[in-house]
Formats: C-alpha cells, sequence, structure tokens
C-alpha cells in the first residue's frame, strides 16, 4: 500500500505546474498550464511594469487586451518567441491568480515546482558553510539580478562610441554652419577681417566671442531670444565640441541634451532648415535609446532565468554534498562497530584461554 502511494506522489509532482496559488476555474488558466515555467517567468519580467498600480488589479479579459495592445512595443523582448495569445493567456493567468498584485502571491507562483528534498543528517564540521541556507525566493532573485544589470548600465555609456561621434560631429557641424550664415548675413565684415571663409575655417568656441563683440550690430528681429538667452546658450557649445573631438562616452540623455542645446542655438538665430536637421536628430537619438532599453531588458530576462539555472544547480550539489558527508559518518560508525567488536571476541578468547 505504501508503494502505492508513494508512486501516486511522483506522479502527481510530476504533473505540469500551474503557479503557487489555487487553481481558479477559468480558462485562461487552464491554458496557463501548458507553458513552462520557464516561459511564464519572461512573461512576468517584461509585463510587470506593465501591470503596475491600478493596473495590477485589471481581470477582465477585455482590459487585459487593451492593457497590453496600447504597450505592444514593451513586449518585443519576448514577441519573436512568443505568439501574441501566448503572453495574452499566461497575462490573463497572472492577473486571475493575482501575480502582479503582490511579491507574495508572485513568489508563489514561480516557486519552483520540484525542489531539492533534504535527508536529514547529522550535522558536521566541514571546512565551508552550506550554502543552501542562504537561498532566497525566485523572485528575490530575480530583483536582485536586475539591480545589478541596472548598476552596470548606468555605469556603462547608453550608447555605442561610434553613434555618439555621429551624432556629436553632426551637430557640431550644424552649429558651426549657423554661425557662420548668422555671420555673414549681420557681420562679414568679421570674416573677411579675419579671412574666414567657411564653416570649418572657425572654431566652435570661437562663436560666442565673435557674438558677443557684434551684439550691438544686430537688429532686434535679428534674434529669436534676448541676448542674454543666447549668451547662456553659448556657454554649452565646450561641451559640444569636446564630446566628439576627444570621444567621450556619454548616455543617450546626454546625446539628447547636449543635441537640444544646439537645436536652442539654431532656433536662436532663426536657421529653420538646421533646426529641422536637429530636430530630426534628435527623433533619432531617443529612438535609439528606446530600443537600446528593450534590448536591456531582454538581457535582464535571459540572464535571470541563467542565474536561477545556477542557483538550482548549486542547491543540488549542496544536497548531494550533505548526503555524501553524512554517509561517510554512517559507513565509519558501522566499521567502528565491526571492529570494536572484532576486537572484544579477541580479548575475550584471550581471557578464556587463560
Amino acid at each position: 500500500m505504501g508503494c502505492h502511494k508513494l508512486i501516486f506522489a511522483i506522479h502527481w509532482a510530476n504533473k505540469p505546474y500551474a503557479g503557487g496559488l489555487p487553481m481558479h476555474s477559468t480558462q485562461s488558466v487552464d491554458a496557463n498550464m501548458e507553458y513552462s515555467l520557464s516561459d511564464r517567468k519572461r512573461v512576468y519580467l517584461v509585463c510587470r511594469p506593465i501591470f503596475n498600480g491600478g493596473l495590477s488589479k485589471v481581470k477582465t479579459a477585455k482590459a487585459i487586451r487593451k492593457t497590453l495592445d496600447s504597450h505592444k512595443a514593451s513586449l518585443s523582448p519576448v514577441s519573436p518567441e512568443f505568439s501574441y495569445e501566448k503572453i495574452l493567456e499566461i497575462v490573463q493567468h497572472f492577473c486571475t491568480v493575482g501575480v502582479f498584485e503582490s511579491q507574495a502571491r508572485a513568489d508563489a507562483e514561480f516557486a519552483d515546482p520540484s525542489p531539492v528534498q533534504h535527508d536529514p543528517v547529522p550535522k558536521l564540521e566541514t571546512p565551508k558553510a552550506s550554502t543552501a541556507e542562504s537561498v532566497k525566493s525566485p523572485l528575490t532573485i530575480i530583483d536582485a539580478s536586475q539591480e545589478n544589470i541596472q548598476a552596470v548600465e548606468e555605469e556603462k555609456p547608453a550608447q555605442p562610441s561610434s553613434a555618439t561621434d555621429d551624432h556629436g560631429l553632426t551637430q557640431a557641424a550644424a552649429v558651426e554652419e549657423c554661425c557662420f550664415d548668422f555671420a555673414t548675413k549681420w557681420f562679414p565684415e568679421i570674416l573677411r577681417a579675419k579671412d574666414w571663409d567657411c564653416a570649418v575655417a572657425v572654431e566652435l568656441t570661437t562663436w560666442p566671442k565673435v557674438f558677443k563683440g557684434n551684439f550691438p550690430k544686430l537688429p532686434d528681429n535679428a534674434l529669436s531670444v534676448p541676448k542674454d538667452t543666447l549668451q547662456h546658450i553659448f556657454d554649452q557649445l565646450p561641451e559640444l565640441r569636446h564630446t566628439p573631438v576627444h570621444r567621450v562616452p556619454i548616455t543617450a540623455g546626454d546625446t539628447s541634451r547636449i543635441i537640444t542645446s544646439a537645436l536652442s542655438l539654431a532656433e536662436a538665430l532663426r536657421d529653420d532648415a538646421r533646426s529641422a536637421v536637429l530636430a530630426e536628430l534628435i527623433s533619432e537619438v531617443e529612438e535609439k535609446a528606446k530600443a537600446l532599453g528593450q534590448n536591456i531588458t531582454a538581457l535582464e530576462a535571459r540572464t535571470t532565468l541563467e542565474l536561477e539555472d545556477i542557483d538550482r544547480a548549486r542547491r543540488e550539489l549542496d544536497a548531494k554534498e550533505r548526503k555524501i558527508v553524512a554517509q561517510q559518518t554512517v559507513e565509519d560508525r558501522e566499521c567502528r562497530n565491526v571492529i570494536g567488536s572484532v576486537l572484544m571476541d579477541s580479548v575475550r578468547k584471550v581471557l578464556v584461554d587463560d
């Protein structure tokens, strides 16, 4: 009878896992049974930022689909491998059991369906303490890995240096041409005196001094902003030149900010053509930053799964280590008992002979 119970328990443990919470009689939960724990974790990592706050409590299929439809771009880390309907079914299951509403429910949902069973063994002194005691819940591991990735992300440039250099050279050239054309229109005698016949003949950082010395010559309608504001914009030109020339790695946010300063200068000098070019450049930078963010999300999901695999293997090795040490203790005790018994028999035999 005990053998039949054991076989039934093993059969039940090997059934597909549908989460750590009680099952509800809904179609989405039944459909979710066929998806692996790994797939559901990946969908959770991508959709957790979407279903936060008030959206964490949505339950109806219509509301869930509407929310996903409005955030399709955020699903790109998993959409190449998962169909939209698969993502929708998994998210419906999450919303049904309240995974997005509470960390405890999320921990229960992603608990290991077949945790390593540890046999009770004698406590032995070993050189290294077992690491299994410090194992945290799956979702705690997820959050920790995301924090590590985020820390690395903050330390590294948000854009490849080549892309940053290209944008920096483009915006610097646009500003140089903008200043040169403005000077050609309003104080050409300065250009002739300095023998500046093209935009590249003038250092970008030279223009603030040139403009400051010729402000009195400008009519009121020459600039679209006050002269003090233009001077403030000019104060940011050294960074605009320094970044591409010295190939300084900067984030996408810094790139967008510098180009915005260049756009402000073009608008102040009423250069509509180059203003349009710089505005388009800002859009391009923001688009690349968005793509980079999506790539980071995908890397986070992949790294999290790999770290969980490592953690699971570590726990299994720890259990195996304890089992081996315990077996050694048992065999040593048995050996001592046998040898002791043999010695006692020998002593009794000697005493009897005497």
